[in-house]
C-alpha cells in the first residue's frame, strides 16, 4: 500500500503505510520485516524532502541486514540509500552504494531490480560526468526492462537516456526518449515521476527552440510539484524553467532562477550532468550582461522562496501566449 501511495504522489499516506509497517514488524520481533520496512519508509521520505532523516533510517536498515545475513533486505536498503545519496549531491558514495546493490541483485537473478538499480547506477555515473559508463548502465537496464515488461523500469531507463543524450546535445534522441518515457508512465499511471520526465522534455524543447511546447510541459510538472509540495519534482523542474527562462530571453530571471537550486541543493550544485543540460547554457547567455547584472541576479535568486517562485511562473506562463 505504501509503494501504491507513493506511485500515485500521495507521499503523505505512503509514509502512514510504510511507518505503520514497521511497528507491526517491530511488534512481531520480525529482522527481515523490520529491515524492508526501514528501507521502505526512507524511500518514501525521500519524496517529501526529508533526506537526513531517510538516510538514518536506510543505514539502519542496512546494518540490520548486515547483521542477520538478509541479501535482498540488504539490497533493497542499499538501493535506498543510493537514491538519499543522490539527492543529497554524495554522487561518489551513491555509486559505491549502488555497484554493492547490483552485484547482490546479479547474484540473487532479480532482473527486476537489476534494471531499476542499473538506471540509477547511469545517472550517478553521469553525475559524475562519465557518460560512457552512464549510458552502459542506462541501455543495460532498458533492456532488461523490456525484457520482462515492467513498466516501471522502462519508463525509467527512458527518462535517464534522456537525461543524458540532453546533457550531450544530442536534443533530437533526448526528445524522442523523453517523449516515450512520458507515453509509458501515462499509460501505466504513474505519478510519482512524472513530473520529472515531464520537466526533461520541456527543457528538451527548450533546446530545441519549441518555447510554446516547452512552456506547455514545464507547467504541467510545476503544477504536479505545487499541488501535494513534491520535493523531488520541483528540484527536477526548476533547472529546466530557469533554462526556458534564458532561452526566451529572459537571461537575467533564469540566472536568477538557477541559483535559487544551485545555491540550496547540492544534487544541482555538484552535478556535472546538471551543469551540461542547464547551468553551462544559462551561464552561457548570462555572459551577454553585464557582471554586476549576473551577480545581484544570482543575489535575488539565493535570497528566493522556492514555492513562491513556482507560484509566479505558473501564473504567468499558464496565461502566456508564447
Amino acid at each position: 500500500m505504501a509503494r501504491a501511495s507513493q506511485g500515485q504522489s500521495a507521499f503523505d499516506q505512503a509514509r502512514q503505510f510504510a511507518q505503520e509497517a514497521l511497528s507491526l514488524h517491530r511488534a512481531l520481533g520480525a529482522p527481515r520485516g523490520i529491515a524492508y520496512s526501514l528501507g521502505e519508509l526512507g524511500w518514501m521520505l525521500q519524496f517529501m524532502g526529508s533526506f537526513e532523516e531517510a538516510a538514518r533510517l536506510e543505514r539502519e536498515s542496512i546494518a540490520l541486514a548486515r547483521k542477520t545475513g538478509d541479501r535482498s533486505a540488504l539490497a533493497h536498503g542499499l538501493g535506498a540509500l543510493a537514491g538519499t545519496l543522490g539527492w543529497q549531491g554524495a554522487f561518489a558514495e551513491s555509486l559505491s552504494m549502488l555497484e554493492e546493490g547490483l552485484a547482490l541483485w546479479d547474484d540473487l537473478g532479480d532482473t527486476r531490480e537489476r534494471a531499476q538499480i542499473n538506471g540509477w547506477l547511469g545517472v550517478a555515473k553521469a553525475s559524475l560526468g562519465h557518460y560512457k559508463d552512464g549510458r552502459r548502465h542506462n541501455e543495460q537496464g532498458l533492456a532488461l526492462a523490456r525484457e520482462i515488461d515492467s513498466r516501471s523500469g522502462i519508463g525509467a531507463n527512458l527518462c535517464w537516456l534522456g537525461l543524458l543524450t540532453l546533457a550531450e546535445e544530442r536534443y533530437v534522441e533526448a526528445r524522442q526518449h523523453l517523449q516515450e518515457s512520458v507515453a509509458v508512465f501515462r499509460a501505466y499511471g504513474d505519478r510519482s515521476v512524472m513530473g520529472w520526465v515531464l520537466a526533461a522534455l520541456g527543457g528538451t524543447e527548450s533546446r530545441l527552440g519549441q518555447l510554446s511546447e516547452a512552456r506547455e510541459h514545464l507547467c504541467e510538472a510545476l503544477r504536479m510539484a505545487a499541488e501535494i509540495r513534491d520535493q523531488l519534482t520541483m528540484m527536477m523542474a526548476l533547472p529546466f524553467a530557469a533554462l526556458l527562462l534564458a532561452d526566451r530571453g529572459e537571461v537575467e530571471r533564469g540566472v536568477e532562477v538557477y541559483a535559487l537550486l544551485a545555491s540550496r541543493y547540492p544534487s544541482v550544485a555538484n552535478s556535472r550532468l546538471w551543469q551540461d543540460v542547464a547551468g553551462k547554457h544559462i551561464a552561457a547567455l548570462a555572459e551577454t550582461l553585464p557582471p554586476g547584472v549576473v551577480a545581484a541576479a544570482q543575489e535575488r535568486g539565493r535570497a528566493r522562496d522556492l514555492w513562491t517562485t513556482i507560484k509566479e511562473l505558473l501564473a504567468e506562463w499558464e496565461g502566456d501566449d508564447l
